[in-house]
């Protein structure tokens, strides 16, 4: 699925995008759109789990540089971070 979706952000002319899918009972994956400032906050919102705790610790604790190995992805962040910013005290 990887290649397919970084060709068609390319497509569209984005840089960045976050894709919403599903996976048909056959296996196969169909893209329902692509968001160029996609956000995680409303399913933090709704289960309660920490993700904005979580991706600030990997920003500030320099995490990937102790792993230059671990490709760390973060899908949502587009637009989240922006709001977010203060709150991680960037």
């Amino acid at each position: 699925m990887r290649s397919p979706l970084k060709a068609l952000i390319r497509a569209l002319g984005l840089v960045y995008g976050a894709a919403d899918f599903r996976r048909t009972p056959e296996g196969d994956y169909v893209v329902l759109e692509v968001n160029p400032a996609g956000e995680w906050r409303f399913v933090e919102e709704r289960t309660g789990q920490p993700i904005t705790r979580a991706v600030a610790d990997l920003l500030v604790t320099n995490v990937a540089t102790r792993y230059p190995d671990v490709r760390f992805i973060s899908s949502h962040a587009g637009g989240t971070l922006v709001s977010i910013a203060q709150r991680i005290g960037a």
